[in-house]
């Protein structure tokens, strides 16, 4: 894991985006990503943020990341498409954030669902589910 002393100031840290829900128990899964990212990447380069419901907003951890160090900031869009939020929603939040910190470096990524990997990891875990329900019926 990389210490604050080998960290460059000039990585891009990852600010993932969420919808947010009432629910406390979806927020999990994207706690469980942080989490992993923290371990990769240093917990000074991630930061989970949500659009409604949730805290924190993604004004509150892009100014944790730039109070950081971080000068480079992608925003990753935890969504499965590209719906209104991540076409309208994830605009206004870059404009925001681009505005208020005029000396970082701060782009928009796609959506987590429009990247071949994930989009993959769908299709494998769907025919592994369909491999699994044909064999359990089965004779």
């Amino acid at each position: 894991m990389p210490t604050p002393s080998n960290r460059s100031t000039t990585s891009t840290a990852i600010l993932l985006v969420a919808h947010g829900s009432r629910d406390p128990v979806w927020v999990l899964p994207f706690e469980r990503i942080r989490g992993a990212l923290d371990q990769a990447l240093g917990a000074d380069r991630v930061g989970l943020a949500f659009l409604e419901f949730n805290q924190p907003s993604p004004a509150v951890e892009a100014e944790r990341l730039v109070k950081a160090g971080c000068r480079v900031i992608a925003l990753l869009p935890l969504f499965l498409g590209t719906g209104m939020h991540a076409r309208k929603d994830m605009q206004t939040v870059l404009d925001a954030l681009q505005r208020a910190h005029p000396g970082v470096e701060i782009s928009l990524r796609p959506s987590l669902g429009e990247t071949p990997a994930v989009l993959d990891a769908i299709v494998a875990t769907g025919a592994a589910a369909a491999g699994a329900s044909a064999s359990n019926t089965a004779p």
